[in-house]
């Protein structure tokens, strides 16, 4: 309470981590993390963009005043960025007006992870998380009817919340492009970087820096990056079930190549994790 009534004292975020989901964004945060150039939000996700409408001084609460920032800046020697992550922003249909009404000059991370990995990672989660208690193939099937008229509940209304929305989006939170299109309805296109995840925890160190670039950071240490929050590998799903999901996903990824200008490495079906 005491920071909301301090919010208009305080900073607003750089830039945000905004997805996508079970695609490698908390150990994005982590590595970004270690660079002293760098102040995240303690909170996991703030949820600010993607949750019911709140006043702008509740979300400033999150983050220094100017004047630790200032003082903390001059430890530093330099300036410091600072940024939160919350993964359903992505997803979230209202997310990005939202975010542009308050944080128009902000830069955007967003991590893309192969849509079906991504699904079926998702869907363990949840089960992990005793939110599920379908089979992956019956809650895949689920899934039309668990969302049905949802988006357009929580666009219409600023207030609305919708766990089904956020917890049974196993295929929906995979349908990139459209997603992507969203956000760069209201961001221009140079202050948004998509990074694949595959090639941020194939080979982390390059990918770190392309980001610290973007974001006009001094490089930071990239030494014994590891993945967090990986789940434990378990017996892969029938072979049906990924050929059904790769046919739903393949004009969204085509599209997605297209806007990126980039060949996609889940175009090759390589080693599933």
């Amino acid at each position: 309470m005491l920071h909301r009534l301090t919010g208009s004292m305080r900073c607003l975020p750089d830039f945000l981590v905004i997805g996508a989901q079970k695609s490698g964004t908390t150990s994005l945060a982590d590595y970004l993390g270690r660079n002293p150039g760098v102040w995240f939000a303690p909170c996991k996700e703030c949820n600010h963009f993607s949750g019911p409408q709140r006043p702008a001084n509740a979300y400033r609460g999150f983050f220094p005043t100017r004047r630790r920032r200032r003082i903390m800046e001059e430890r530093h020697g330099g300036p410091i960025l600072l940024g939160e992550g919350t993964p359903y922003d992505l997803f979230h249909p209202r997310a990005a007006e939202a975010a542009f009404g308050l944080l128009p000059d902000a830069r955007l991370l967003i991590l893309l992870r192969n849509p079906i990995d991504r699904a079926h990672s998702h869907y363990r989660h949840c089960v992990r998380l005793g939110l599920e208690t379908l089979s992956f193939e019956e809650a895949l099937a689920a899934e039309g009817t668990r969302l049905e008229g949802e988006e357009e509940r929580l666009r219409r209304d600023p207030r609305a919340v919708s766990d089904y929305h956020r917890h049974y989006s196993y295929v929906a939170r995979g349908l990139y492009a459209r997603q992507l299109e969203r956000w760069l309805k209201w961001y221009p296109r140079e202050q948004v970087q998509v990074t694949i995840s595959e090639a941020l925890f194939g080979n982390p160190e390059p990918a770190l820096a392309r980001i610290e670039e973007f974001l006009r950071l001094a490089p930071g240490d990239a030494g014994g990056l590891r993945q967090l929050n990986r789940g434990t590998v378990e017996e892969p799903f029938p072979d049906r079930i990924r050929e059904g999901l790769r046919s739903v996903y393949r004009e969204e990824n085509r599209r997605l190549a297209e806007m990126l200008e980039v060949r996609l490495p889940w175009d090759d079906e390589g080693e599933h994790t």
